[in-house]
């Protein structure tokens, strides 16, 4: 196997072994993990261990990775089909020739005339050429993906052909974010990451991703990294601002709606006011919808952000484990009293925007507070 060992401190590994016998990398894992805990003595470690170690909380099987992958954000793969399409007519150009190109751009024109009538075949054929894309991906990444609680924190294994594991300890665990939309909710899970501190360049890599959590298990994980003894009911609720939906909305929706009716009056083509017309519909009610399902609940410990309509995204921070606290305010934000709210951790950042600049700069001063005063390890 090959074992590497990373920091937050650099953007690189510090160092790896490319091939190493599987029971020597287990133990100088063990043995790495170990001595981190240098407060904590040799006896109390191993007694630990044989108390704790490798409690298994998630298996992902057959079946389950079918249904998360049945859940997946398929849009995503059907933008990377849609760029690469975008992208085609210049590799015909450099790699045959431009005796090709007639003929595609004779097609690509005939699409375009007939949008309406080909919308929905191509639409169709490119949810499902996304959606096996996606399952394929599903598996081979996460094939008989686990999960263990050790003493330390957690271990994750997984994959088909590549089989990778991580190890992060709680202390090293920034913030956890999961995932719903409706097929998740159907199906009972989310999708879980647990960010750990690491060099800005390397945060995707040293992020466990559990794709199919299902909800006891996130309680449990919630629970183990806000404390058992920690406030579980948010004491103070925040909503952005309505402003918030307006600007949204003009810059997504009207904008985009503007671009589509000149594309039809300078190519006389009416379907583009249609598409104009569905886009600015669609674009107010989900921004209105988008507007009201963003919460921000805080606690005396800790902070939570909730949005999304059909993804629903939730973010969990540790208040004391912020690095730094930023008040934003662009030109439109400062002449209405509004601010976006950055906490920065070491594995990433959380924004709270459009809230008011009073409540702003109160939230800032108690994080600042936290951070000061708690005696708590943030790593």
């Amino acid at each position: 196997t090959k074992l590497k060992v990373d920091t937050a401190g650099s953007a690189e590994e510090e160092f790896e072994f490319a091939a190493l016998d599987k029971q020597k990398a287990n133990e100088l894992r063990n043995f790495i993990l170990k001595k981190k805990a240098l407060r904590i003595p040799d006896e109390e470690v191993e007694s630990a261990d044989a108390g704790k170690a490798n409690i298994p909380l998630i298996h992902l099987s057959s079946s389950d990775l079918i249904r998360v992958g049945v859940s997946q954000n398929h849009l995503r793969t059907a933008g990377i089909i849609v760029l690469f399409f975008m992208t085609l007519r210049d590799r015909i150009e450099e790699t045959i020739g431009d005796r090709f190109l007639d003929v595609f751009d004779q097609y690509t024109d005939q699409i375009v005339n007939n949008l309406v009538s080909y919308g929905i075949f191509l639409f169709l054929t490119l949810i499902i050429v996304s959606f096996i894309g996606t399952l394929i991906y599903t598996v081979f990444r996460y094939y008989d993906l686990h999960l263990w609680k050790t003493s330390e924190g957690y271990r994750v294994e997984a994959g088909l052909f590549n089989r990778i594991e991580q190890a992060a300890q709680f202390d090293k665990i920034q913030m956890l974010r999961w995932i719903s939309n409706p097929l998740r909710s159907i199906f009972g899970f989310v999708s879980l990451r647990l960010y750990q501190a690491s060099s800005a360049s390397r945060q995707q890599k040293t992020t466990i991703l559990v794709p199919g959590c299902k909800i006891p298990e996130l309680t449990q994980i919630k629970q183990t990294y806000y404390g058992d003894q920690r406030s579980s009911v948010p004491e103070l609720s925040l909503e952005i601002d309505r402003r918030f939906f307006w600007r949204r909305l003009v810059f997504i929706g009207i904008l985009p709606a503007l671009v589509f009716c000149c594309f039809g009056y300078y190519g006389a083509y009416w379907q583009w006011y249609l598409i104009a017309l569905i886009w600015l519909l669609f674009m107010a009610f989900y921004q209105s919808r988008y507007h009201r399902t963003w919460i921000c609940n805080l606690s005396e410990d800790y902070l939570e952000t909730h949005y999304g309509l059909i993804e629903r995204v939730s973010k969990g921070l540790l208040l004391h484990k912020v690095q730094g606290v930023q008040i934003k305010q662009s030109p439109y934000q400062r002449r209405n009293a509004l601010s976006t709210v950055v906490l920065h951790t070491a594995s990433g950042d959380l924004s709270i925007p459009y809230i008011p600049l009073d409540v702003g700069m109160k939230l800032k001063n108690l994080v600042l507070y936290i951070v000061e005063t708690s005696k708590e390890k943030w790593m």
